[in-house]
Order: structure tokens, then sequence, then C-alpha cells
């Protein structure tokens, strides 16, 4: 019983200095229309380029030397050579100020590629995925980077639990979104988000808390499948699904205690 208690003080801490380095972005000092606006303002064929970047941040009065700035910066994308403006813009809407309506309606539009005012399983499903990302591996990702080495290791591990259940809580908040719908309206998806197990999708560092309850229901299940996959026996098809349904027991459990689950961490835990 000590080992586990202790690696859930370690996993607490985890989370606690990755919120503290989010909040230290000061991108809830920003609008997350005003973020939302400037990024499609400057992009060309989806893409931000490093010089519109530079004039993106400028509008925003970010300095290249700031916090905020560099993490931005890590949202670089080799492939096209720019940042992916849909992604960028979700980081904002996430991160920046704004009431939950206006948000839901700037994060609608964001991935509404084709103007058409609905969204497919499709679309709501990548947005789905570009939040958990966000939520699981890019903020968390960067607040170990300034992080001594070893914090480091402690949100390495925590990380690496998030990222073996993004794709489960991906599904789920699709699922929840739509409804069994082929397609939503921006009317059914801001009516949707009255919905508690919503309760947590705009917010990242709520996110990763309320996906904890997945995260024992995974682990307690690695041995079996890895057992199954060992003697080259088909996964059930409906894991992911039974997954799902006890990460929506689980919200619900994790929705009261939440409050409690964080302990203070000091300055110097973090550069």
């Amino acid at each position: 019983m000590g080992c586990c208690e202790s690696g859930r003080a370690q996993e607490i801490d985890s989370e606690d200095i990755i919120f503290k380095v989010e909040i230290s972005l000061n991108l809830f000092k920003l609008s997350a229309r005003d973020i939302d606006r400037l990024a499609h303002r400057f992009c060309t064929n989806l893409i931000i380029t490093k010089a519109h970047f530079s004039a993106i941040c400028k509008e925003l009065k970010l300095e290249p030397d700031s916090l905020a700035y560099e993490f931005l910066e890590t949202f670089y994308d080799p492939l096209c050579c720019g940042y992916p403006v849909v992604r960028l813009s979700t980081l904002g809407i996430l991160l920046g100020s704004g009431s939950q309506n206006s948000k839901l309606i700037l994060l609608f539009k964001n991935y509404d590629i084709d103007l058409s005012n609905m969204l497919e399983q499709v679309e709501i499903r990548k947005m789905c995925d570009d939040v958990v990302s966000i939520s699981f591996q890019h903020i968390v990702s960067f607040a170990s980077r300034k992080c001594s080495e070893n914090i480091q290791l402690a949100i390495a591990d925590y990380r690496t639990k998030l990222t073996s259940i993004k794709n489960t809580v991906a599904q789920y908040f699709t699922n929840i979104i739509m409804q069994d719908k082929r397609r939503i309206s921006l009317n059914e998806f801001t009516d949707v988000f009255q919905k508690s197990e919503l309760e947590s999708f705009l917010t990242p560092h709520n996110l990763r808390i309320s996906s904890r309850g997945l995260l024992k229901v995974v682990f307690r299940t690695v041995e079996a499948v890895n057992i199954m996959m060992s003697e080259d026996i088909a996964v059930d098809k409906e894991l992911e699904d039974k997954l799902c349904l006890r990460f929506k027991k689980n919200t619900k459990k994790n929705d009261k205690s939440k409050s409690l689950d964080i302990i203070p961490v000091t300055v110097s835990q973090v550069k």
C-alpha cells in the first residue's frame, strides 16, 4: 500500500507542477477570440509561416523571450514548414480568456473548414484529438522542459500514462458530443456541453485530472492485453467502448473530489 500511495503522490506532484507552468504562460490574459482572429488572418492554406507567426505574436504583445512565445513555437510542424492554424487556434481557445459559449462557437468554426455550418463525426474526432493532444502532450512536454531533472522523470512517466489513454479519451468525447448523429450543427454542439461529462473538455488541467480514473482502469487491463497479444489472440474490439463507459463513471466521481486532488508545489521546482 505504501508503494501505491508514493506513486499517487508523485503523480499529483507532477500535475501540480504542470499546472503551475501552464498558468505561468499567462495566455489567460489574452482573449481567445483575438488569438483565433489573428491566427486565421495570417494563415495561408491553413498554415502560418514563421514570419507570420512572429507578426501574430507581435500583435498579441508576446516578446520573443517570453515563456508563452517559447511554448507557441513548439507547435511548429517541419512537415508543412509552418504552424497548423487549426491546432494553434485551438490552443488559444483552451488557454485564452472568454466565456464557455464564445469558446465553443470559436472551436466549432475552427473545425468547420468547408463553412457548411455543420461538423461531421470525423471533424469532431479531429477536434477531440487536438484538444486531448494539447492537454496531454504539448503542455506536459513543455512543462517538463522547464523543470529540474528529478521532476522531469516524474512528468515523463505521467505523460506516458496520459498518452496511453489519449485515443480512448478522444473517442469518449466524440461519442458524447455526437450522440449517435452523423453530423452536428452549431446549436447542437453548444447545447451538448450542458452535459456534466463535458465539463473538463475546455480546461486542460481539469481534463488531465478527470482522466486519472481511466488511467487506473487501463493499467489494470495492461497485463491481460499483453498476454492476449503475445499469444496472437485478437483483442476485444469492444475494449475501447468499455473503457469509455468506465471513464464516464470515473469522471463523475472525480468531478466531486478534483479540488482536493492537488497538493502545493514550491516555486523552486520550476525554472
